[in-house]
């Protein structure tokens, strides 16, 4: 019993400012911006599992949804290779949520 009540006081995933984010989400976040022009609402970094990385949004139309449809293919997209590590656009805690692995970031975004 005591188990399920100290886990459920822990906060997995945990709003950060941008001032406190990994370098992986800073630098996503930077690029997602630069290339779509969509405006990022927040930032959540998993606590349990440190390398999903999510950009929150309040609210998204359909040009935002293509231009964030366009920048996971242009950014991420291999041909022929699929991964349960690919990148999602999820609901999430009541908002939308691009939530990308930090491998993804560092071989797409940040080494290339």
């Amino acid at each position: 019993m005591e188990k399920i009540k100290i886990f459920n006081n822990f906060k997995v995933n945990e709003r950060v400012e941008f001032k406190d984010a990994s370098p992986e989400l800073k630098a996503f976040k930077l690029d997602f911006e630069m290339y779509t022009k969509i405006k990022v609402d927040g930032l959540i970094e998993n606590r349990e599992f440190f390398h999903w990385k999510r950009l929150v949004f309040s609210r998204l139309n359909c040009e935002d949804l293509r231009k964030i449809s366009d920048y996971i293919i242009h950014r991420f997209s291999t041909p022929g290779i699929y991964t349960h590590l690919s990148v999602e656009l999820v609901p999430f805690d009541n908002q939308m949520c691009l939530t990308v692995d930090s491998s993804n970031i560092k071989k797409f975004i940040i080494n290339k």
